[in-house]
């Protein structure tokens, strides 16, 4: 029971407390923006890097804790870097082995995104929210 409750507690946190500022910082297009949004941002993959138990986010076992956050960090390791030109593997090294790690995994390695999809479906959002601010 409270292994499940754990497992709760950690998704919820991911997504309010860690995924809004790392979305906002990828996303942002306002330089003068960027030194904030980024210091939120690296705090928040540090909230995460820190919650991993080891190798996994609740200890030796690939629970539904990795298999919610996953998707989130293939996406972003690679936003990051082609949309902020910033590099996460160097600053979040224990965030990545996991990540990697969990890219062992068949079922991850199933649903992984190729990098370039990632980034064409990223920048097709961008200009869909461009069009959509722009209207009246």
């Amino acid at each position: 029971l409270q292994y499940r409750a754990n497992i709760r507690l950690l998704n919820d946190q991911f997504d309010k407390d860690i995924v809004p500022k790392v979305r906002l910082y990828i996303m942002n297009e306002d330089p003068s923006q960027n030194d904030k949004l980024l210091q939120e941002c690296e705090k928040a993959l540090q909230l995460l890097q820190d919650s991993i138990a080891s190798p996994y986010f609740l200890g030796d076992d690939f629970t539904i804790a990795d298999a919610h956050v996953v998707p989130f960090v293939m996406r972003w390791l690679v936003q990051l870097e082609e949309m902020q030109g910033y590099d996460a593997r160097i600053r979040f090294p224990k965030l990545c082995q996991w990540y990697d790690l969990c890219q062992t995994r068949p079922s991850v390695q199933k649903a992984t995104i190729p990098n370039d999809v990632i980034i064409r479906v990223h920048r097709e959002k961008m200009e869909f929210l461009k069009k959509k601010q722009k209207q009246p």
